[in-house]
């Protein structure tokens, strides 16, 4: 059986290798509707960037959505502009190549029955069209997901589960208050960006798995990942080239991990993880010093990948990476 996917991200490098890595799981992933939310991005480069790839892997009708969301708690400029630089990366840009199409845009802050019902349409036409729920894949806060779910909850009908990369429990946090200064240094960005709405997803009683700190944090993006798993095999695959064009860029930014292609590769490849059903709540009070953070043992229910399977590991996570992502056929 396929399952129909929709990603739901804000357009870090990582979060735009998932692009074709999970194009790469077909037919057991469909790759259903790729939405943007302007976050860890600028939203129209980050646009551009997935429809350069779309292109390149002749998918260009691909459903693309670029929403306006906006949080009082903005991820940092030196963070968001790696689209910008994705777009002028020579194997996005052939001579003679298809036009790069628009995403269409929506806003849950000033028309949001429109965002919704049009998020509501993509769901329910990957739902029929495959005969079983749509699996979500949300690597960017939670905003516009929960905005579509609070104004018109019968859309959880047809959603089978939440996959998150967001959170931390044990591992502390991953914002420097270097360059975000005042922010809370011990939560995750995607759920410090606008924690009501990781509650509210929560609340809702879909469910959720959970992949936080706690385990991406095994699996840094290093140069020496790079030389052993990827840059071998770029010579010969035109994708696993981009890519590893596209890791270069953040390649010595310090913590830098493969939190969303992890994040991802659960839906290919589920056996790699272990997880442990806990219940969950996180800080929404905006005066609090602990804001998106979460606490264990009371809340609401959340399947929580806690490690590799028994016999697994990061190698094992790389080499899948890079063997499905030389499988993309590129045009």
């Amino acid at each position: 059986m396929t399952t129909p996917v929709i990603l739901m991200h804000d357009g870090a490098v990582d979060e735009l290798v998932c692009v074709p890595f999970l194009a790469s799981m077909a037919p057991q992933i469909q790759l259903s509707s790729v939405w943007i939310i302007p976050a860890d991005c600028l939203g129209y480069p980050t646009a551009s960037a997935c429809q350069r790839l779309f292109n390149l892997m002749g998918k260009s009708s691909l459903p693309l959505f670029l929403s306006d969301s906006s949080s009082e708690r903005p991820f940092p400029w030196e963070y968001r502009q790696y689209a910008m630089m994705v777009n002028l990366l020579p194997i996005l840009n052939p001579p003679g190549g298809p036009a790069i199409g628009s995403p269409r845009t929506v806003s849950f802050g000033s028309d949001r029955r429109a965002a919704a019902a049009a998020f509501r349409d993509q769901v329910k036409a990957a739902s029929d069209a495959a005969s079983t729920a749509v699996t979500m894949l949300i690597t960017s806060p939670m905003t516009d997901f929960a905005a579509a779910i609070e104004t018109d909850p019968g859309i959880l009908k047809s959603i089978g589960e939440v996959v998150w990369m967001g959170g931390t429990i044990n591992a502390g946090g991953n914002i420097d208050t270097g360059i975000a200064p005042g922010a809370n240094p011990n939560a995750e960005w995607n759920a410090y960006w606008d924690p009501q709405s990781v509650r509210t997803v929560l609340q809702s009683g879909v469910n959720v798995k959970m992949f936080h700190l706690d385990i991406t944090n095994s699996t840094l993006l290093a140069p020496s990942t790079l030389q052993q798993y990827f840059l071998p095999q770029a010579p010969s695959s035109v994708m696993i080239d981009l890519v590893c064009q596209m890791y270069a860029l953040v390649a010595f930014q310090g913590g830098y991990s493969f939190w969303d292609t992890l994040t991802a590769a659960y839906l290919g490849m589920p056996s790699l993880f272990s997880f442990q059903n806990e219940k969950l709540d996180i800080d929404v009070n905006p005066q609090s010093p602990t804001l998106g953070q979460f606490t264990a043992g009371a809340g609401y229910p959340v399947s929580v990948c806690t490690a590799f399977a028994a016999g697994q590991g990061p190698d094992t996570f790389y080499q899948y990476l890079a063997s499905q992502l030389a499988s993309v056929t590129t045009v």
